[in-house]
């Protein structure tokens, strides 16, 4: 078990070494949307008020991070210019 998860873990990091960093941060933030659809069709999972609130929890934690909001630009030019 242990081993095919490094195995995808180095495929996974010789396929994105290439790419820029802003495509290889949305295709690795993606990650937790294709592992639940993953599970639900491959393995039956069923997808429960609890794992669903997991997940978008974790999703809006990516997005935010990956997203930057327009006052925090603002807030950033002010500190650095002073």
């Amino acid at each position: 078990m242990v081993g095919s998860t490094v195995i995808a873990q180095v495929f996974q990091t010789i396929a994105i070494q290439n790419l820029p960093t802003s495509e290889a941060s949305v295709i690795l933030s993606t990650e937790c949307i294709f592992a639940m659809l993953v599970s639900v069709i491959f393995t039956g999972e069923t997808l429960t008020v609890p794992s669903l609130c997991g997940f978008a929890l974790i999703f809006g934690a990516i997005l935010l991070s990956e997203i930057q909001l327009p006052s925090a630009k603002r807030q950033r030019g002010t500190t650095e210019g002073d």
